[in-house]
Parts: structure tokens; sequence; C-alpha cells
């Protein structure tokens, strides 16, 4: 049985450490924060329903989880969030963000400098405290991206309380403020050629939320069921694939959509993907392709439909995944193969740091 008096007692030891309050309980200025970011890359993996469906799936992966994420609060203004859960594997407890690496609060940009700062010690404190509480794993894992400007007020604060940089993701993105046509300039020219291929062979559709109902409820009943026939089996849970149709119809953040490609010459559905996204940012969630159809290029059309089709919405980055290289201790051959095609369709590859922090060392030796 999941221990959820456990991981309540450690939501309400948080409350009243510093200034905010969870996710679920004021999601409206969560919506609106995020909707404020306009100058800087805010990834996908901040956007409410996007968290939502990761406690979801991760609730199945985990032996307990929780999610914890806050909306930071200055002066009784909302000024951040910080997404952030609480996850039990092999017996430990850990502090996480969407099952990972806690990611770092962001902040509304006309916040100051000493204000951020001090909101970022009071979280830090509270950790330690609720890591000495609850016997919690100490040594917490944090990454940050860095598309802005350099570090951030967040990493700098880290690195003089000693964290030591683990490792550094590499991740492949795509600037959709360029013409199509300069983006596809940058493009592998194998991944050109197969795109020309793919017009000629498949029709393509575009299915978001502001499609009738029935055609949504109907387009991820059929991806589920492509998806496990695909696959052999079925890999999530049917509350999953109802989440993110559920974000698909809720407009509030953004526009999630999925590119569904047919074969031209019987109208047979032979791949699909899903894309989520905010007003400025979007993400490859899930992609799902008749393998009988690889030596015939499917998924290369559907990225440069998508990508058309985020610009349409306004979108300004397309975050296609990590690129892994041999030097990731983490990566396989699958991966790096996986990697190499996505970064065909990249104009540019930014570093995610990660960073290990012994929060019990922070403010003080123990």
């Amino acid at each position: 049985m999941k221990n959820l008096n456990f991981l309540n007692d450690i939501k309400n030891f948080l409350n009243n450490k510093f200034e905010f309050k969870y996710m679920t309980e004021d999601l409206d200025n969560w919506i609106r924060c995020i909707n404020k970011q306009v100058s800087f890359f805010i990834p996908v993996s901040y956007k409410s329903s996007f968290i939502q469906y990761q406690e979801l799936y991760f609730k199945d992966v985990y032996e307990e989880y929780m999610d914890l994420s806050m909306v930071l609060y200055r002066g009784g203004r909302a000024v951040g969030l910080f997404p952030f859960c609480i996850y039990k594997q092999n017996g430990v407890y850990s502090f996480g963000s969407n099952g990972g690496d806690v990611l770092e609060p962001v902040f509304v940009e006309d916040l100051k400098p000493e204000s951020i700062n001090s909101i970022i010690k009071n979280i830090l404190i509270a950790l330690k405290e609720t890591v000495k509480e609850f016997s919690i794993d100490p040594e917490i894992r944090f990454s940050s991206y860095s598309l802005n400007e350099g570090i951030s007020l967040f990493q700098r604060k880290l690195l003089e309380l000693c964290a030591v940089c683990k490792s550094v993701k590499m991740i492949s993105f795509v600037d959709l403020s360029n013409s199509y046509d300069a983006i596809q300039r940058k493009m592998r020219r194998t991944n050109k050629y197969s795109i020309n291929k793919g017009n000629e062979d498949y029709n393509i559709d575009i299915i978001d939320g502001n499609d009738a109902v029935n055609i949504l409820d109907s387009t991820i009943s059929y991806f589920r069921e492509f998806h496990i026939r695909i696959s052999g089996r079925e890999t999530r849970s049917v509350d999953t694939w109802l989440k993110q149709l559920q974000n698909i119809k809720d407009l509030r953040e953004g526009t999630d959509f999925v590119v569904s490609i047919k074969d031209r010459s019987t109208n047979k559905i032979v791949g699909m993907a899903l894309f989520a996204a905010t007003k400025l940012s979007s993400y490859y969630a899930v992609g799902v392709y008749d393998r009988e159809r690889f030596k015939r290029p499917v998924g290369h059309v559907v990225q440069a439909y998508a990508i058309k089709h985020m610009q349409s919405l306004g979108i300004r980055w397309y975050e296609l995944g990590d690129r892994y290289y041999p030097f990731n201790k983490d990566s396989n051959e699958k991966l790096l193969n996986i990697s190499f095609y996505k970064e065909g369709f990249a104009t540019n590859i930014y570093p995610k740091i990660v960073y290990t922090l012994n929060i019990l060392t922070i403010y003080g030796e123990e």
C-alpha cells in the first residue's frame, strides 16, 4: 500500500517554511505566471498539465510518488514556479521534479535579484530541514537549462554552496523564430530528402484543441490502440492517455496537438505523434510509427508538419530531446541512434547542466 500518510506529513511539514501555495491549490496563478514568461525559454516541463500527467505516469513507476509543485510568493504576490515532487525508489525517498532531477524555480521578469536570492535561500533551507526531519536522501540532483543568459541565479547559488557539476546533457532544439526555409536549410540533407518523399506518399492531419470533441476523443482512442499494436503491449495506463486528451482540450497554457500520417493510396494511418506545448515552447512527447514503413520515410514528414504548425501558433522553441554522445554514461546504441535522428532537424544544441548537492552541508556543517 502507498504510504500516503508519510507523504502528506512531508507536504504539511513544508507549509509555512517559506511563502508559497501548492500548484493544485493555486492553479490559476500557476497558469498566469507561466503565461507571463514571454522573453525567455520556459520548458514544457513547467506546464501544469504536463506536471499532472507526469504524476499519473510515475505513480505507476515508483513505489510511492507525490507531486508538491509550488507557486512561489513574495509579499503576497505570485512571483515564480517550482516544479517539485517526492518519490520512493528501492526503499529510499528522494526529491525531484516530474519524476527526475529537481528543476530550478523560475521567476517573473520584474522580480529583483535580491528577492530571487532570498526565495532560493528559503527553499534550500526548507529542503534541508525536511531531509533532516524525515530521513530523505540528502544528495539532491538538480538540472538547469542554459538557453537564456548563461547560468542562472539559482545555479550560481548551488555552486556557492559547493554543488558539484555532475554532468552536462546536450538538448536538441529548433529555433522557430527562423523562417521555415531557414530551418530546412539547417536540416540534415537526408532528412530533407525524406520529407520530400513523405510529401509524395502520405497525407497529414493535425488535430488540436480547436477540433470538435468527438474528433479529439476518437483520435486519442485510436492513438492508444495503435501504440499498443505497434509496441506489442500496453506500456502505460488508460488514465495517462485520458490526461493527454484533457491536455489537448485545455488551451489555457498552450496548444498540445497530434500529427497523424496516412498512406495516400490506402488512407490507412501509419504514424502518429503527440506534441505538448506552452505558448512559447513545445516538446516531442510521444510518437509511434508502423515499423513496416521504416524504409519509406514516415517520422520525417511528421516533424516537418509539426514545425510548421508550431510556427503558426507563435511558438518560439521546439525541444526535440536529449542528444546522446558516446561520453554519456547512460547512453546506448538505441539512444545514440534516436538522438542522432532528432538532431537532424535541430537548429541549435544547448546544454542542460546536472548538479549534485548534499543539502545537509549548506548554511553550516552538521
